[in-house]
């Protein structure tokens, strides 16, 4: 397509090494726009690392060219700010010079590329719209805090000229916070190629749960071992896999059990995840808060049972799929449901593919973005 409109990502989040998870969910979603082949599309991030010499890599894949430059790790945050701004500055210096200037900058999750971005649209005049994921802005999280965050953050969202959110929930969140803009919802990518029902994903005979996630504080996973400490007793073959970004040993020492019949995986390859969705009776979710929870829509894309706390990003997903409410973080609660969907294990599963394709598939979120994005640039 002759003269594409040239669409530059700031990326807040980024992948820090190859075992890294950070943000990949970002770089999914702009590789499905790269896919309808309709813009030019780069990306720019900055990213810590231990070693001290200034380090720097360019690459493309899946249509998108990534400048990514590494600076010194720290633990002084007024120093860390200087020299990610210098990062930030000298990948987008580098993306210019080689790429040329770009039409729109994209900027997925304001704090704290959003600096950079506003920086970038006064110097150098190119509007710019947000993505944002991130769940400081909820009520219940209670993260977005603090005289300069919530300044500089409003100043990035007034400039802007569409915000994106990942759910209603987010948005809502962040109309609340006191950030107005011009919103439209655009959730994360479900790979509907891999996650979906396929007949050698054999469901597990016995009963075997499944929780994925990065075990951070919110994601609640004492409950679920508790939890499932009591099924257990009750089913003693029985079987509980964690699965996602953590290394397993580490994870071990966090938390402190009981771990019997806890398989602690760490990160699985999508190819991995999609098989244990198609075994597991059903997904754990007991997380505080969510702003989408792509491992819910993944799951039921598999036909597995999702059993999650009631969290207003999750409903947003209920009719895709079979899920089960808890509505206490209470461990005999849990169980309880726990038991429930599992005597229920031959009762038919609902799994409503072709709507859970049309709200999160690759096509979907790649047209939902070029409508936008056209919009901006054609207003600019």
């Amino acid at each position: 397509m002759p003269n594409k409109k040239h669409v530059l990502v700031l990326s807040s989040w980024y992948p820090e090494n190859a075992g890294s998870l950070n943000g990949l969910f970002i770089i999914r979603q702009m590789e499905s726009l790269a896919s309808l082949d309709v813009f030019r599309l780069g990306l720019i991030a900055a990213v810590p690392a231990v070693a001290t010499s200034a380090a720097f890599k360019s690459f493309e894949t899946a249509g998108i060219q990534h400048h990514i430059v590494y600076y010194k790790e720290g633990n002084f945050p007024p120093l860390q700010g200087i020299r990610y701004s210098w990062a930030i500055w000298r990948a987008y210096r580098s993306y210019v010079k080689q790429a040329g200037k770009p039409d729109l900058l994209f900027l997925q999750v304001v704090w704290k590329a959003g600096w950079m971005a506003l920086k970038f649209h006064v110097l150098f005049n190119i509007p710019y719209v947000v993505m944002e994921h991130w769940s400081g802005y909820l009520p219940e999280a209670a993260g977005f805090k603090g005289f300069w965050r919530r300044y500089i953050t409003r100043m990035i969202i007034d400039r802007a000229e569409q915000v994106f959110t990942v759910s209603e929930h987010l948005k809502q969140a962040m109309l609340q916070q006191g950030l107005p803009n011009h919103y439209a919802v655009i959730p994360n990518v479900v790979d509907t190629n891999l996650y979906r029902l396929e007949p050698q994903r054999k469901r597990s005979e016995t009963p075997l749960f499944l929780h994925v996630s990065n075990l951070a504080q919110v994601k609640n996973l004492g409950l679920l071992l508790e939890a499932f400490s009591l099924f257990k007793s009750r089913y003693p073959e029985a079987q509980f896999i964690v699965a996602g970004a953590f290394i397993p040993a580490e994870a071990k020492k966090k938390f402190t059990g009981p771990w019997d019949g806890v398989s602690m995986l760490g990160a699985q390859e999508p190819t991995s995840l999609a098989v244990l969705y198609g075994q597991a009776s059903a997904l754990l979710l007991a997380s505080s808060y969510e702003t989408f929870s792509i491992v819910v829509p993944e799951a039921m894309a598999c036909g597995c049972a999702v059993i999650s706390a009631l969290l207003p990003a999750v409903r947003a997903h209920e009719t895709f799929g079979t899920i089960a409410w808890v509505r206490q973080a209470d461990a005999a609660e849990w169980c309880e449901k726990m038991e429930t969907v599992w005597e229920s294990r031959n009762a038919p599963r609902k799994v409503d593919f072709p709507a859970l394709e049309a709200a999160y598939g690759e096509m979907a979120v790649a047209n939902a973005l070029k409508k936008y994005i056209n919009r901006v640039l054609n207003a600019s």
